[in-house]
């Protein structure tokens, strides 16, 4: 089994791919935004215009995270249900387990 995997990705740059150890919880998911995530957007975004999107992972719409965000004043982008297929970070989460698969397959 893979180890979750995050990043960020806009139309002006594409942040790096941070590997997450252990299972994803609402609280693993703050640690991931504080210290990986919002520096990336604050870096590619200095004057606060970029819009934070997750989908809708019980993790991402936990109160907890809902409150955080909203504490960072992180804006957030509404996201309807089950509409992965229209998430563009989703193409990229399928190239890079393709990519891994097949170097671990080659390895075997």
């Amino acid at each position: 089994m893979m180890s979750p995997m995050m990043a960020m990705m806009s139309a002006n740059a594409v942040g790096r791919l941070h590997i997450v150890q252990g299972m994803m919880n609402q609280h693993q998911y703050i640690r991931v935004l504080e210290q990986k995530l919002i520096p990336d957007l604050t870096k590619h975004f200095p004057d606060g215009g970029g819009i934070f999107q997750h989908d809708s992972a019980p993790c991402h719409t936990a109160m907890s995270v809902t409150a955080f965000m909203k504490q960072k004043k992180i804006p957030v982008h509404s996201w309807p249900g089950n509409s992965t297929d229209i998430n563009p970070i989703e193409n990229v989460w399928t190239i890079v387990k393709r990519r891994i698969a097949d170097q671990q397959s080659d390895t075997d």
